[in-house]
């Protein structure tokens, strides 16, 4: 559930015996940000603010486009429905604290925001040498790892 992705990860690293350290990230891609597209034509390219459409919205909000995606929107509220239940057989003050604690952390990662080297830059120039682990999956893990001390 994109909505709740904090959340599931937060899940994850309980279900798996994580440390908090290891779900830590710096978003590559933001809404007005700048990505690098890998095939079929590599190169940088500004992330679109999302504009949707009256119609297109009201479309969306139809009855039509409900029938149409019902099985979408059962799966969506069972996945939603698993996620509530699995924080709850971990227990919902475990869980809310450790919930807490990424988010803190959350906050002070954005601190290496301005270490990390993106494939592309904010004014969309490609750079080769990046401290991404591999493309832009990871990107500033230096900066995070000496701030957390891993």
């Amino acid at each position: 559930i994109v909505e709740r992705m904090h959340e599931s990860l937060v899940v994850l690293q309980l279900l798996l015996g994580l440390e908090t350290t290891d779900i830590l990230y710096l978003s590559a891609k933001t809404n007005g940000g700048v990505s690098r597209t890998w095939k079929p034509n590599p190169g940088c390219h500004r992330i679109q603010k999302t504009l949707m459409h009256p119609r297109v919205q009201n479309f969306l909000n139809s009855r039509t486009f409900f029938a149409q995606n019902y099985q979408d929107f059962i799966l969506y509220k069972a996945a939603n429905k698993s996620l509530d239940m699995t924080i709850e057989v971990l227990g919902r003050a475990r869980f809310d604290a450790a919930l807490s604690k990424y988010q803190k952390m959350m906050e002070e990662a954005k601190t290496c925001e301005e270490e990390a080297i993106f494939p592309c830059d904010s004014e969309g120039r490609f750079h080769n040498v990046t401290n991404c682990y591999q493309k832009d999956w990871g990107c500033g893990y230096p900066c995070l790892d000496r701030r957390f001390g891993i």
